[in-house]
């Protein structure tokens, strides 16, 4: 009705902006943008001075791919009002969308200088600092949000997938644990924390949220995907199969990459498993659909790396680091590839680059994982004092992490402590965070074996 009265008044021949405007918005409610300009820029024409036609003029532009034009547009309303917040927000998202990071972040700075705790200011500020890998800054202005609306599951799921994103998987948990309490429906909490729960292996958990997604929205075909996942993982194939084709059906438009999800998905149970050579075969056919999709590289590393193939296992962990540009996790598995083909200092120089990264708030797991590395190279190269207050830290920070019991265990019995070397390596098999590959196992269980005949 707003179009239609809104033509009349033109039609009678009322040459006002506020109408062009008007009709200008609700034309963009409608999805007729090219409409939608005509009468933005008409409101432009008759009134120049006015902020809000230039605003809605860039918003429109941006909404049709012309970010150039409305970047222009949008600093021309920053001009005519610049102690307006709004405003200065509005075009961050621009020069955010236009990946100019550092430039938004000013525009969002001075919006919350002209108003305190400006909401829209923080998120996009908040994705400015994670474009520019300011984890630090990035944790600040999520925790600033969630601080403003305690109340708000939106907010806590907002920094969930930041938290997910720089692998802080325990706090992500929490925060959508906080975000289910204050909204029990809230179906990407309940997804993102079901898949939390599978990682972790807590099944029956990860089958609730999931299924409660599901219930939720019935449509949504990755919560069936990623419970198809987890009904693998509890050897649930007739399930699983049902949840895989169901996801398909909802969305035939990504059998392909549904296809890819289930490869991943079955590689990296395999690899759990224990099935060394069919992991990597799955992890290769997932890459005949993507050839540069990061989980498939990174199941098809973490299978060479369990099968010892260590050599293929570096050349495709570069791939990997080409493709996620060298985030702290692609360090860490570079550093312990070079750690097993005794390229100390190369695997040193990773295992720094994963720790520079991995300052709070990043997980403690894999900040621990990153210093045994730094450990067993210092060690490798005579820094004895050095290596055991890195190991003593990273026990501290990951005591259920195998690999670095077992990375200590094995500095002990080249020191030629097998007693110290034996309790490491018991120690190994009792935890699971990750849990030793099964080659290791087996190293670990003969060298205990041996131990205790030789006793």
């Amino acid at each position: 009705h707003a179009v239609e009265d809104c033509g009349k008044a033109i039609a009678a021949g009322v040459a006002a902006a506020s109408v062009h405007l008007t009709r200008a918005e609700s034309l963009v409610e409608l999805e007729r943008y090219d409409e939608a300009l005509d009468d933005a820029e008409r409101a432009v024409e008759l009134a120049p001075e006015m902020p809000g036609a230039w605003k809605a003029r860039g918003l429109i532009r941006m909404r049709l791919g012309q970010s150039d034009e409305a970047l222009e547009d949008l600093s021309e309303a920053v001009r005519l009002a610049p102690d307006e917040p709004s405003l200065l927000c509005h075009r961050a998202a621009i020069l955010r969308h236009g990946q100019k990071p550092a430039s938004a972040i000013e525009d969002c700075t001075k919006a919350l200088e002209l108003a305190e705790d400006f909401f829209p200011a923080l998120v996009i500020r908040a994705g400015c600092w994670e474009d520019l890998e300011d984890v630090e800054q990035a944790a600040a202005d999520y925790d600033r949000l969630v601080a403003l609306s305690p109340d708000d599951a939106s907010v806590w799921v907002e920094r969930a997938n930041f938290r997910l994103r720089v692998d802080d998987y325990e706090r992500a948990e929490k925060d959508f644990d906080a975000a289910i309490e204050r909204e029990d429906s809230h179906v990407a909490a309940r997804f993102h924390r079901g898949q939390i729960r599978a990682a972790r292996g807590e099944l029956d958990g990860a089958i609730d949220d999931l299924s409660a997604a599901i219930k939720l929205d019935p449509d949504f075909a990755p919560a069936f995907a990623r419970r198809a996942n987890v009904w693998l993982l509890k050897g649930e194939s007739a399930k699983a199969e049902a949840d895989y084709d169901e996801a398909e059906r909802l969305a035939p438009e990504m059998a392909s990459q549904l296809r890819l999800m289930r490869l991943v998905d079955e590689s990296n149970i395999s690899r759990q498993q224990g099935r060394l050579e069919t992991a990597a075969e799955q992890a290769r056919e997932a890459l005949e659909i993507d050839e540069d999709h990061p989980p498939a590289l990174h199941s098809l590393a973490a299978a060479l790396m369990a099968a010892e193939e260590y050599v293929e296992a570096l050349s495709v962990s570069e791939r990997l680091r080409e493709q996620v540009d060298a985030s702290p996790g692609v360090e860490l598995m570079r550093g312990q590839i070079l750690v097993e083909l005794g390229e100390y200092e190369s695997a040193g120089e990773h295992f720094e680059r994963a720790l520079a990264a991995l300052t709070d708030p990043a997980p403690p797991t894999s900040r621990g994982a990153a210093l045994a590395g730094r450990a067993y190279v210092r060690a490798g190269l005579g820094d004895f004092i050095r290596a055991t207050a890195d190991f003593a830290e990273a026990t501290r920070l990951a005591p259920e992490n195998a690999w670095i019991h077992y990375l200590q265990g094995r500095v002990y019995h080249q020191r030629g402590e097998p007693d110290a070397a034996a309790l490491c390596f018991r120690l190994s098999l009792r935890v699971d965070r990750p849990e030793l590959s099964p080659r290791q196992r087996e190293r670990v269980e003969a060298y205990l074996k041996a131990r205790k005949a030789a006793e």
